[in-house]
């Protein structure tokens, strides 16, 4: 495996639930530590969607999903 194909996942990776919606919300980011972060949110049907920006911390991450699922 190459280095350009590890990925690191943060610990604020995690499923949530609101108003009966479940879905997984996965952050990662490359081996570097100056990596920024990509996000996931994977639906109960197994709907990925993957956010085209990239933060720079994974709180700023999270903060943005959680966000976007609270105002959807």
């Amino acid at each position: 495996m190459q280095d350009e194909d590890v990925v690191v996942t943060s610990p604020l990776s995690r499923d949530f639930v609101h108003d009966g919606k479940y879905v997984k919300i996965t952050i990662y980011r490359g081996t570097r530590s100056d990596d920024d972060w990509m996000l996931e949110v994977v639906d109960a049907d197994g709907h990925s969607y993957v956010f085209d920006e990239m933060y720079g911390t994974d709180q700023d991450a999270l903060d943005a999903a959680v966000s976007q699922l609270l105002n959807s």
